[in-house]
């Protein structure tokens, strides 16, 4: 008879878990880190590393991950957030509506005690300042979660932390020089944290994913001494750091966004080109963010819907048609030929108005939609068909007009949603559809 602890065993490891997603809070960001068709955001208990210049946002996508998962799911979402730095001086309540920080708050988990036995233990939760801190503050963490929780573990940022030799080291020096001594440097040139984290990665690795906990961490890129190439940049954590993430998040700031002078917000660009364990790598999009609102999700959608902006990030118009099929010659002209005389009606008001007869989308719209009207503001000229134009090419606002009807409206969030994951897979698929390459076998 067959031991049932080894049955349950050998059925668990058949049983295939369903993986975790953690969403941004902004849908580009989820469909570039998910990677594939129909997955959104980054898979839990793995490693994201977020890198970037100064001013690009690193810290905004710390803090919309963590809310976007905390009001998605409030009971089994946890997270620690280690501001080494001290650099988020976000009001985060204000922002979110909770307060984000860890600082002081305690931790109640598990350590290892004499012989390896495991023992409870409360620990009051410091932002870290070297890698061996972060090392035992992560496996307090990850004591600390419960089955069927998720959570992040964020470290902002790994450039602040030190290696205690280094710190050693210092405080010897600092000695000899107070006491007049020779001091000889025998420092090791960053190179005892590189090696920390070399192990560290390898010994949290498994851990991360059994416990669906996002290893957060974010870097700074700074010019790289002795670079073969001029302008080379690197980040902190050495090779180590790429080779055991999942994905690395490659932040720039392209434009900042200001009103009278005063900068409220930039347009940022995210990219996968350096790292992505995914079917779709080096992908990128672009989001608005603001200083006092977070990441704009409805604006940057019809932005990337309607191709508001161009890749310096400026706003190149901010016209567009909701509800319906994009107005363009392509669309228009196939929709005045589909009955009979409507395309010689058109003709005829576009020679009166304009001089013309040519298909102009700004014509095309006044004929169906506007007519004509004088001075006065009297009817001469009605519209043709209203009712029919919307019902093909929607409506034509402005983007903040589209912007506050979205956000207002819950089910128009997500129809605009669908349409930006519509448009990106259609790229996809006509990407795919250029490589003419089909995968076959042949047995000699």
């Amino acid at each position: 008879m067959k031991d049932k602890n080894i049955e349950k065993a050998m059925l668990d490891e058949q049983t295939e878990v369903e993986p975790v997603y953690i969403r941004t809070g902004c849908d580009l960001l989820d469909i570039l880190l998910g990677g594939k068709k129909d997955v959104f955001g980054i898979q839990a208990g793995t490693i994201l590393g977020v890198w970037g210049d100064s001013g690009s946002g690193k810290s905004f996508v710390i803090n919309e991950l963590i809310a976007a998962n905390h009001y998605r799911n409030p009971d089994k979402f946890k997270w620690i957030d280690s501001d080494s730095e001290k650099g988020n001086k976000f009001d985060c309540k204000k922002l979110y509506g909770f307060e984000m920080t860890s600082e002081g708050h305690n931790i109640h988990g598990f350590i290892k005690g004499d012989k390896g036995a495991l023992k409870a233990a409360d620990v009051t939760f410091h932002c870290n300042h070297t890698v061996q801190e972060m090392d035992a503050s992560l496996s307090l963490f990850l004591s600390s979660l419960k089955e069927g929780e998720y959570a992040i573990y964020a470290q902002d940022s790994l450039d602040a932390l030190k290696d205690v030799g280094d710190e050693d080291a210092m405080q010897e020096r600092m000695a000899k020089m107070v006491a007049g001594k020779e001091i000889v440097d025998k420092g090791s040139y960053n190179l005892g944290k590189q090696k920390f984290l070399s192990s560290f990665f390898a010994d949290h690795v498994n851990e991360l994913a059994a416990k669906n906990c996002l290893l957060l961490l974010v870097s700074q890129y700074r010019a790289k001494i002795g670079g073969m190439v001029p302008g080379q940049k690197t980040v902190s954590g050495g090779t180590a750091l790429k080779y055991y993430c999942h994905t690395i998040l490659d932040l720039t700031m392209v434009r900042k966004i200001e009103v009278a002078g005063r900068w409220i917000g930039s347009v940022v660009r995210a990219r996968t080109k350096n790292k992505s364990r995914t079917e779709r790598p080096g992908r990128e999009v672009y989001y608005t963010v603001y200083f006092t609102r977070g990441i704009d999700n409805v604006g940057s959608n019809i932005d990337y819907l309607f191709d508001l902006r161009d890749k310096d990030g400026k706003l190149v118009t901010d016209e567009l048609s909701w509800g319906g099929t994009m107005p363009t010659l392509d669309t228009v002209r196939p929709w005045l030929e589909a009955v009979t005389g409507r395309l010689d009606a058109y003709k005829e008001f576009a020679y009166k108005v304009v001089g013309n007869r040519r298909v102009n989308l700004d014509v095309v719209y006044q004929w169906a939609k506007q007519g004509v009207v004088d001075g006065d503001g009297k009817q001469v000229v009605a519209p043709a068909c209203p009712e029919e134009y919307d019902k093909q090419f929607g409506r034509r606002m402005k983007r903040d007009e589209l912007r506050t009807l979205c956000g207002n409206d819950v089910n128009e969030r997500k129809k605009l949603r669908q349409l930006v994951i519509d448009k990106w897979e259609a790229a996809e698929a006509a990407a795919a559809a250029e490589s003419g390459f089909q995968k076959t076998f042949d047995n000699f």
